[in-house]
Order: C-alpha cells, then sequence, then structure tokens
C-alpha cells in the first residue's frame, strides 16, 4: 500500500489526494526494496508500446500464492477521487489489467485473477487470465 499526498500548500484547504509512483513515498519498512514482481512488471511495460504510459500509476504487484491460480492486487494511484468503478480512470485500469495478464500468460504460462485497487484499496477493475 502507498501514502498519499496532497497537491495544496500547507495549511490550504481543498487539496486532492495524489499519488505516482515516482514521487509518493512507499508504504514498505525502511530499507526494504518494492518487491520482484513489482520490479518485473515495471520492467516490462516500457517496452509495450500500449501500455508504457502505464508505469508511473502503480506502486506494488501483491501475489497470493504460489500456483495458479494465483490472486494478484495491483495498488495505483489511479482514481485519486476514489469514485470507484465509476472512476474516470476505469479505461487505465482496464488496460493494465489486461497488460498484467497478457504479460503472465506469454512469460509464465500461469492463470489467476488480478484486482487493480486505488489508493484507497478499493477496486476498479478485475480479471482473470
Amino acid at each position: 500500500m502507498a501514502l498519499l499526498g496532497c497537491d495544496a500548500a500547507e495549511g490550504e484547504p481543498g487539496g486532492k489526494p495524489s499519488a505516482s509512483y515516482l514521487d509518493t513515498p512507499r508504504a514498505l519498512q525502511q530499507g526494504k526494496e518494492p518487491n520482484q514482481r513489482t520490479k518485473e512488471f515495471h520492467t516490462f511495460l516500457p517496452g509495450n508500446e500500449a501500455a508504457k504510459d502505464l508505469t508511473a500509476i502503480f506502486f506494488d504487484v501483491l501475489v497470493q500464492g504460489t500456483d495458479s491460480p494465483l490472486d494478484v492486487q495491483i495498488v495505483t494511484g489511479l482514481d485519486r477521487e476514489l469514485r470507484g468503478p465509476d472512476s474516470p480512470d476505469k479505461e487505465k485500469a482496464d488496460r493494465l489489467a489486461k497488460t498484467f495478464t497478457a504479460w503472465r500468460t506469454e512469460q509464465f504460462q500461469d492463470h489467476g485473477s488480478v484486482t487493480i485497487l486505488n489508493p484507497a484499496i478499493e477496486t476498479i477493475a478485475k480479471t482473470t487470465w
């Protein structure tokens, strides 16, 4: 899970939450690195023409289990206004899920489900592969 920032100056009301992979403090213990799956997916995205713009929108890839079917959650900075399934970021969440499932199928030949979450850990999109 990542921490949220705020786009208002200190002491000013009305700021909206903001988050991105590059500028948000990680919710990892001091001195810990992102997990291997997060690093691998971040490495894959820039080479994927249809999805390279999605690299900076997610913080962590969390995988439950070690055998198929896997249960994967991707925590993102999408849906900052916490609208859930009605979010204007739904298209990006769907593309991220589709890209993740294609990557897992191509690279690992496994199967499972992936849930794309907003910073409040609410589901924006979900798919299986």
